[in-house]
């Protein structure tokens, strides 16, 4: 049995989504939040260039089974691609743009080779493979493993989309990227600085804090992660709860043009990457995620979490 899942778009219309049996078990957590900001930032770019969706060129790469591709589609982005370099991924993203009446078009493509010189994008969605290769059970099945393991740090895809999209996107399109605290977050942050100086900032209802992966005594699905965290390391943030290890998951968006617009520019950094789930201001906080929390902010330089 594969398995199911769905979300609302600002206009009511309700989504779904199949995953299949055996295909990479999506996030569905981080599927919505991707697909709704980069519904959000096609709405703010119509308002900015006060264009109408119809004339906007949108790509989702890493596809999986397509959230924020069929998503822009179905809110009427004009030319809306979808690829990965997964044939089973591809199958099941043109799948569920059918069952949403959605119209994309797929291609099997890395990040690295997607687009032609003269092909530009209005924006860019991606959620890159993230999970750190040293933390990948060698027990996991190979087509599940491409899906998930994202190098060294976590950042290999990561890496290659911020650099990609600097060359794909026009001036002042913007890059929708997923960034987890698995993955080595001060690294990932001097890409992003890199690349697009201050122009980039964590979409407003993100962090979220979710599950990662499940923990068992029966296998060693994310004992390595588990044990990066006892071992205080200080570049990412996870803490165990039960049998869960839990993460925060930002997503990311990143504003192409030659300077950083003044109201992003003047965000110090400890606004643009929040440590402090959405929603938590009004929950306690347990000490679990306090302890890595507060490394993660030192390592950063913003001095408290």
């Amino acid at each position: 049995m594969g398995s199911s899942y769905s979300f609302c778009l600002p206009s009511g219309v309700i989504l779904n989504f199949e995953n299949p049996e055996g295909f990479y078990p999506v996030n569905p957590y981080q599927s919505e939040l991707l697909a709704l900001v980069a519904v959000q930032q096609a709405y703010v770019l119509s308002a900015e260039k006060e264009a109408p969706l119809s004339t906007f060129h949108a790509i989702e790469w890493c596809a999986g089974n397509g959230p924020a591709a069929v998503a822009l589609a179905k809110i009427g982005v004009g030319h809306v691609q979808a690829t990965d370099v997964s044939q089973i991924a591809l199958k099941n993203t043109k799948k569920n743009a059918k069952k949403n009446k959605a119209s994309i078009n797929t291609s099997i493509e890395s990040i690295e080779d997607s687009g032609s010189k003269t092909e530009k994008f209005d924006l860019i969605a991606v959620n890159p493979p993230c999970r750190q290769s040293n933390h990948i059970p060698t027990s996991t099945a190979k087509t599940i493993k491409q899906a998930m393991d994202g190098g060294n740090g976590g950042l290999y895809y990561f890496k290659k989309a911020i650099e990609k999209s600097t060359t794909c996107l026009v001036d002042g399109g913007r890059l929708v990227i997923v960034l987890t605290s698995t993955m080595d977050v001060l690294e990932a942050v001097n890409i992003l600085q890199a690349h697009y100086q201050n122009s980039w900032f964590a979409a407003p209802t993100t962090p979220i804090l979710a599950p990662c992966p499940y923990l068992s005594p029966e296998d060693d699905k994310g004992k390595a992660l588990l044990a990066s965290a006892r071992e205080e390391n200080p570049r990412i943030l996870v803490y165990p709860q039960g049998d869960l290890l839990n993460r925060l998951t930002w997503i990311i968006v990143a504003h192409k043009g030659k300077e950083a617009p003044e109201h992003l520019a003047a965000r110090s950094l400890k606004e643009r990457l929040p440590l402090c789930p959405y929603g938590f201001p009004d929950q306690p906080r347990d000490q679990k995620f306090v302890e890595p929390a507060a490394r993660l902010a030192q390592t950063l330089g913003f001095g408290t979490a």
